[in-house]
């Protein structure tokens, strides 16, 4: 009974092809959360979140802290959540950086606050949309403003419980996030005056 329980967790991360061959197991889901002085209260916030999605997809999503690191909150500051920190860089240097973690979502951890309302930006979206990274976003304003469809061009979610299942999905449907990446990508250069030079030049120059 045990060695058969070993096995299970072993292949945990087996996907099973229709003919019942078991193929490789996928990369993680490599889930960015960009850290700022003006964020860290809100990704504290989401401590539980971040310990949920680490008890309950384990190997399978990959969460990278980008920015800023908090010592703050008695340095409890995401404690015991297993995440890769990357240091923060310069301007001059950001959007290379962003584009070297090869994320496959950048997740927006915000609570709904009437100063996140007033004052948050579609900033996070343009930045991942450029290199066709699709955001995780609260659905609250700016998010829910209409240009940012969900399962479109981005992925909108309601609260803590939801994002592990979202994640989850997103694990198995791969094709999915790259789509809705490239929507994203698309959307900004039609409709922000994006181009594709100039999206070259932003990650061959800074």
């Amino acid at each position: 009974m045990e060695n058969n329980q070993n096995t299970q967790e072993k292949n945990s991360n087996v996907i099973s092809t229709p003919t019942g061959i078991q193929a490789k197991p996928q990369e993680p889901l490599r889930v960015g959360i960009i850290s700022s002085e003006t964020n860290k209260e809100n990704i504290f916030a989401f401590r539980d979140v971040f310990l949920a999605i680490n008890n309950r997809l384990g190997e399978r999503v990959q969460l990278i802290v980008f920015g800023h690191y908090s010592d703050d909150q008695d340095g409890n500051w995401l404690k015991e959540v297993d995440f890769e920190f990357v240091k923060p860089v310069s301007i001059v240097h950001y959007f290379k950086q962003l584009r070297a973690l090869n994320l496959d979502l950048i997740f927006i951890p915000l609570l709904r606050t009437p100063y996140n309302i007033r004052s948050e930006t579609l900033g996070k979206f343009f930045e991942g949309a450029v290199f066709n990274i699709p955001v995780l976003a609260p659905r609250f304003f700016p998010y829910n403003n209409g240009d940012i469809v969900d399962k479109h061009n981005g992925f909108l979610y309601e609260n803590g419980d939801q994002i592990v299942l979202i994640l989850d999905h997103l694990y198995i449907q791969r094709p999915l996030v790259k789509a809705v990446g490239r929507n994203a990508h698309n959307f900004v250069m039609q409709e922000f005056n994006y181009s594709n030079h100039n999206i070259k030049l932003l990650a061959d120059s800074f």
